[in-house]
């Protein structure tokens, strides 16, 4: 577990400055040199960018500083104004709601980074809320599409994924291929062509 240590005293600086939130930048990675390495800021120019428990935009300033499209969100309003201060003083832009990390407020596959650090765990359902950021990434069927498709090597449902992640994983390849191919995948939901019974054939197999 990671600690950032004791914080140096910034409540005589004004939030309302960028002296504040320099000291707090200066100290989180300093005493944290692993989460530039980590986030990768520089590597996401152009692409869009949500950060799930943003608090005051530290790390999400880094992705828009370096040209990244960003959205944070934050179960705190005060996290959220203090993000768009930051964001006012240093020149940069970004979209800041106060949303709830298991219940994100957008449609799927929207992002194509999700970033959190230190956050989600602290969720009352951390499963729901890693669904909730699997939902809305569209990177990772980004990355296999080359890997995968009707006639190569067919995704299918394992643990930690359902009938839901299928169908997320084929809207996604459908709309990068420019039309509709519901074979990319096995046990998505028969709402979008999948096959009755497919669910619970293994367990009759071994039956």
């Amino acid at each position: 577990v990671l600690s950032a240590g004791p914080l140096p005293v910034v409540a005589a600086k004004s939030r309302e400055s960028r002296e504040f939130y320099e000291t707090v930048e200066r100290h989180r990675y300093s005493a944290e040199p692993c989460i530039r390495e980590m986030a990768e800021f520089d590597k996401w120019n152009g692409q869009l960018v949500l950060e799930v428990g943003c608090g005051m935009g530290t790390d999400l300033r880094q992705f828009a500083a370096n040209g990244a499209r960003v959205v944070g969100i934050d179960l705190t309003a005060e996290g959220i104004t203090m993000a768009r201060n930051a964001f006012r003083l240093f020149g940069l832009k970004g979209d800041f709601v106060v949303a709830d990390a298991e219940m994100l407020p957008f449609r799927s596959d929207v992002f194509d980074l999700v970033y959190s650090n230190g956050v989600i765990h602290h969720t009352p359902d951390t499963p729901a809320t890693v669904r909730e950021i699997h939902r809305v990434t569209r990177r990772y069927t980004v990355e296999i599409l080359n890997f995968i498709g009707p006639e190569s090597d067919i995704p299918a449902p394992d643990m930690g994924t359902n009938d839901q992640t299928m169908a997320w994983i084929m809207d996604t390849y459908s709309q990068m291929k420019g039309y509709a191919v519901p074979s990319v995948v096995t046990g998505k939901p028969i709402s979008v062509g999948g096959s009755k019974g497919r669910k619970e054939a293994t367990g009759r197999g071994v039956a």
